[in-house]
């Protein structure tokens, strides 16, 4: 996760109807999501998924069913959302994964890719920073101050939720909470109603994640720190960067391999062997990029390469559940198209 500096002035706008100066969300947008969300490729290959076995031993190859459709292609032909993006996330919870992204200029705008419709009712203004979590999505103004709504059942913003703070250089959202990373390094947390979430003390943080009951961040000295209702107990040692999901979290080492850490009550997640440059994870998986460019998504029982789009991947963000229908993944390429 890369800490995000404090821009000029300007108040976060509360949440509303869409600006006269963004306009109601354009055919094209909507033509685009039904496309990304229907896109397949014409090669037959497939992509390499391999099934583990006891103790983490990978028996054989088969069906990559736990993969959103899109990506089960050895070469899949990735359709972007028209526009130039600077941010990306995927969120949501298990029956309705819901995509937010920041145009270049800063403004909002949500779809889903399971309902194939976009998302009408998001905050106006701009902004430079967005995290979709399971309740709430939060966006962080360009003054330092962050905007939160509460998604509906459609995944529409409801109600605005007060977001107590400022100087914030970054923000994630949980299933039903949120924190900011604050200029200095410290953190503060709010739940559904802006009031109070659990949140360490002390200063020079970074690197911050949200799951479903917990969040994590990284100290001065490159250890990971959770806290929350929940928590699984990271490892020992220094992390470059982190991502959470619903119950467990992994983090990139800085020789480039992945760790991942869990609750006691449910299964590992192990990673796959390598060096990754980027994380992102959903309910029950995750997804990352290897340093040769190969994207691979993993579960419990699957571990699967598949190959990314031929742009150099800027932004990664995976969501939903892995049974290859609820889950989404997107990222950002180097010239800011959204596929």
């Amino acid at each position: 996760m890369n800490e995000v500096r404090p821009d000029p002035t300007r108040a976060a706008p509360a949440l509303g109807r869409r600006s006269a100066v963004t306009g109601a969300l354009p055919v094209a947008l909507l033509a685009a999501v039904l496309a990304l969300a229907l896109a397949t490729s014409s090669a037959s290959a497939q992509a390499t998924c391999v099934r583990r076995g006891p103790n983490g031993t990978l028996l054989r190859t088969g069906h990559c069913a736990f993969l959103p459709q899109v990506l089960r292609d050895a070469s899949p032909r990735p359709v972007g959302i028209p526009g130039a993006w600077i941010d990306v996330s995927v969120g949501g919870d298990s029956e309705r994964p819901l995509t937010c992204g920041l145009r270049r200029g800063g403004f909002v705008e949500c779809f889903s890719l399971v309902e194939r419709r976009p998302v009408p009712r998001v905050p106006s203004g701009e902004y430079r920073q967005i995290s979709v979590g399971g309740e709430l999505a939060c966006a962080l103004g360009r003054s330092g101050s962050a905007a939160c709504w509460h998604l509906g059942a459609r995944g529409e913003g409801e109600m605005e939720i007060p977001v107590p703070g400022e100087d914030m250089m970054l923000v994630r959202a949980g299933h039903n909470h949120a924190c900011a990373l604050h200029v200095g390094g410290a953190i503060s947390c709010w739940d559904l109603l802006g009031d109070p979430f659990d949140a360490p003390s002390g200063s020079g943080f970074s690197g911050l994640v949200s799951g479903t009951t917990f969040s994590c961040a990284i100290r001065s000295d490159g250890g990971v720190e959770c806290w929350g209702l929940y928590v699984p107990t990271p490892p020992a040692g220094a992390f470059r960067t982190i991502a959470a999901g619903t119950s467990r979290a992994c983090g990139i080492r800085y020789d480039g391999t992945l760790a991942c850490w869990k609750l006691a009550v449910i299964g590992d997640l192990p990673p796959p062997p390598g060096t990754f440059t980027h994380i992102s994870m959903g309910v029950d998986d995750a997804c990352g990029l290897r340093s040769d460019g190969a994207l691979l998504c993993w579960n419990e029982l699957w571990i699967a390469e598949v190959h990314a789009p031929g742009s150099r991947i800027e932004r990664l963000s995976h969501g939903g559940r892995s049974d290859g229908w609820k889950s989404s993944t997107c990222a950002i390429l180097s010239g800011g198209e959204l596929v």
